[in-house]
C-alpha cells in the first residue's frame, strides 16, 4: 500500500470478507458451491483498514438469497461504499455494495468492486467525482456497532464525509489480515480538501 499526502486513507476492494457457511472455510469459487463478497472500503481514519473476522458474529446477505450468512466485517472506523439501490436508506444485500454482487449489465455481475464503480464513471475520466451522474447516490456506510444492518447516523454521502474523488485504478495485492480477509485490490481515494488516500 502506497501512501501520498499528509491524512491518508485506504479504499479496499475485494477485501474479500470471507462468507462464512458454518461448515468450514469458503473459497472464491462459486462453480464449487463456495463464496466470497467483494465490497470496496474505505480507510477513512489513515491507518489501514480494520476488518472484522467471523468470530465477530456480523450476518449479512451478500449474495441477496433472502439469508443473511455469518461473514468478515468492516471495522468501525472505514466504511463500505454503498448505493441504497431500494431507496428505503437501508443497504440490504451485496447488490447494493460495490462488489462481485453488483450487476454491471443485465445479468451480469462485476468481477470486484472497481469493475462495478466503473460503470457510473459517466464523465470518462478515471475516476468516481462530483462530475458523474451516480455522485449524489453514492453513500458510505460506517457501521460504528458492526451489527450488518445500517442505523441511525451510519449512512453518509461522499460530500458529507469529505470525498473528493474516487480513482478507478487499482493494484492486485495478496495481503491477508489477521481476521483471515483478504485484501485482493488496492486503489486510492482523493479528500475533497486535497490529500489523496489509499482504498
Amino acid at each position: 500500500m502506497e501512501e501520498l499526502g499528509g491524512a491518508s486513507g485506504v479504499l479496499q476492494s475485494a477485501w474479500d470478507f470471507w462468507v462464512g457457511d458454518l461448515i468450514g472455510d469458503v473459497r472464491d469459487f462459486f462453480n464449487r458451491g463456495e463464496s466470497h463478497a467483494s465490497p470496496i472500503i474505505l480507510d477513512l481514519d489513515g491507518n489501514g483498514i480494520s476488518t472484522l473476522g467471523l468470530d465477530a458474529g456480523v450476518q449479512f446477505d451478500h449474495n441477496g438469497d433472502g439469508f443473511a450468512q455469518a461473514t468478515g466485517w468492516v471495522g468501525p472506523e472505514d466504511a463500505l461504499l454503498a448505493m441504497d439501490l431500494t431507496g428505503n436508506e437501508e443497504i440490504e444485500t451485496g447488490s447494493e455494495l460495490f462488489g462481485n454482487a453488483s450487476e454491471i449489465e443485465d445479468g451480469v455481475t462485476a468481477m470486484n468492486g472497481f469493475e462495478a464503480l466503473a460503470i457510473h464513471d459517466t464523465n470518462g475520466n478515471g475516476r468516481i467525482d462530483p462530475g458523474d451522474e451516480a455522485w449524489d447516490d453514492l453513500r458510505l456506510w460506517q457501521d460504528t456497532n458492526g451489527n450488518g444492518e445500517v442505523d441511525d447516523g451510519e449512512l453518509l454521502t461522499l460530500d458529507e464525509v469529505g470525498i473528493g474523488s474516487i480513482d478507478l485504478g487499482y493494484t492486485n495485492s495478496t495481503y491477508v489480515d489477521e481476521h483471515g480477509n483478504e485484501h485482493r485490490q488496492i486503489g486510492r481515494f482523493e479528500w475533497a480538501d486535497g490529500p489523496i488516500s489509499q482504498r
